[in-house]
């Protein structure tokens, strides 16, 4: 597949003037576009501008799911027919980012055999636990813990819903 490695962080920051940066609503709605290109066949990657922009996985999936910057504006999304699922953001952090390292076979999922770090997400995606080598890094740990522990992991997790391990 054609893989595209994209920054969804780049959407909470761009709502507010990215359609009259593009010229018109019409133009902007092909900003940030990557459900279009997902529609389209390509594999996308979710990455961050890192150091300039947060390299929490956590925010990219933030704005891959709901397209609203950190305040919730706007109401209902900025172009909501890109907005993404759930599965579909995580995934792009997870597997479609080993996959395009050709590391696949070694993580970007939860199987026996790979590497084990991930984190535990309650379902509003609130980190809850720490995974390092398979070992409770985070568990039962102070938010603050946690979070150090989700920027530590960044790119190379492999994010979980509690309750769902894909």
């Amino acid at each position: 597949p054609v893989i595209v490695d994209v920054q969804p962080v780049f959407i909470p920051i761009n709502v507010r003037s990215a359609d009259s940066r593009m010229g018109d609503t019409e133009r902007g709605a092909y900003t940030f576009a990557y459900k279009k290109m997902m529609d389209a066949g390509l594999m996308l990657t979710g990455g961050s501008d890192s150091p300039c922009d947060s390299f929490n996985p956590l925010d990219g999936v933030y704005a891959l799911v709901n397209r609203k910057d950190y305040t919730g504006y706007p109401e209902g999304g900025w172009h909501p027919q890109e907005c993404i699922g759930v599965y579909d953001a995580l995934r792009m952090y997870t597997y479609n980012a080993a996959y395009s390292s050709y590391e696949e076979n070694i993580k970007g999922t939860i199987k026996e055999g790979k590497l084990a770090d991930f984190v535990v997400c309650a379902p509003d995606l609130t980190p809850k636990a720490v995974y390092l080598g398979g070992f409770a890094a985070g568990a039962g740990a102070g938010r603050a813990e946690v979070d150090t522990a989700v920027q530590l992991l960044a790119a190379k997790t492999a994010l979980v819903m509690e309750g769902d391990l894909f």
